[in-house]
């Protein structure tokens, strides 16, 4: 009798270890950005945010959106800035490229069921060591200390006549073509 208590108190010792040890595995990619040199906390995007973004866009020049094949989400998060430009068919390929493991891998599996899910990817990666070159149009959601940093990284790296979508923060020194809405919901359209 004594054993048997024993062995269930060990049991649900090392059940709850196993599931503080879980949450702990989790939560750490949502709290290490706090001790980044820029720290970029996962946000989601409203409602509002993602109509300013397809409002920008279709409110650009329409023949341009055309020509368009690929667009990239910076910092991709729970992919909804993707999925909503997927029921659009603006583009033929939307990728979103995030830090975050458990985010990117939450995407991911998101995809499952969708229509347009043949044109959807998320990449798991740093964004300053990813290839933006191919895209012809991006967007990010970013906080005021990276922008002039990304400012520099779209100039020297993203294609001639590229488009890139700002939101919440401008770039410091470009000048947008276009911007849509008001305060923290405003966006920023700027082509390289």
């Amino acid at each position: 009798m004594e054993n048997s208590k024993k062995r269930n108190a060990l049991i649900l010792a090392g059940l709850c270890g196993s599931i503080g040890a879980g949450i702990l595995v989790v939560s750490y990619s949502f709290v290490a950005p706090a001790f980044r040199k820029i720290c970029l906390p996962y946000v989601p995007a409203t409602n509002i945010q993602i109509s300013n973004v397809i409002n920008v866009l279709k409110k650009s020049n329409n023949n341009n959106l055309l020509k368009m094949n690929k667009f990239l989400d910076i910092g991709s998060g729970d992919g909804r800035i993707i999925f909503n430009m997927a029921s659009h068919n603006i583009f033929k390929e939307l990728h979103g490229v995030e830090f975050n493991f458990w985010l990117c891998n939450w995407s991911r599996f998101k995809i499952f069921g969708k229509t347009n899910s043949f044109k959807i990817k998320f990449f798991n990666r740093n964004l300053w060591k990813f290839d933006i070159s191919k895209y012809d149009c991006m967007v990010l959601f970013g906080v005021d200390q990276m922008m002039s940093k990304i400012e520099k990284y779209f100039e020297s790296n993203a294609s001639k006549g590229t488009l890139l979508i700002c939101c919440r923060f401008n770039l410091p020194n470009m000048k947008p073509c276009q911007s849509y809405g008001n305060g923290i919901d405003k966006v920023w359209l700027y082509r390289k």
